[in-house]
């Protein structure tokens, strides 16, 4: 019976210290420097960050870009642009923004 209490005790105070150190968790910010550093945002509201697959790269959009002439450097089409990269709205997509295009 003591062995049991104290297996109750050890369990519950790591338990607890498991749950301090969940909340103090921080987010990690992505490629874009979002959802991250401060800690303020719950995990299930950070933006989720697509990941480049093994014949994919990273492209940073520059002035002159836009999804339609991205898609033709990397012959691919703006359709496949918005779903790869989860792009909610299009027509704010501008310079400096990363998206993952197909490896030429």
């Amino acid at each position: 019976m003591r062995n049991l209490l104290v297996c109750l005790a050890v369990f519950t105070v790591v338990s607890a210290t498991g749950c301090q150190e969940r909340q103090q968790m921080r987010a990690v910010p992505d490629r874009e420097n979002r959802a991250g550093g401060d800690g303020s945002q719950n995990m299930h509201e950070m933006a989720f960050t697509p990941v480049a697959g093994p014949n994919e790269h990273w492209y940073t959009m520059e002035p002159k870009d836009d999804l339609y002439t991205v898609a033709k450097k990397f012959n691919t089409t703006t359709e496949w642009l918005i779903k790869r990269n989860e792009i909610k709205t299009p027509s704010a997509v501008t310079a400096g923004k990363n998206l993952i295009v197909p490896g030429k």
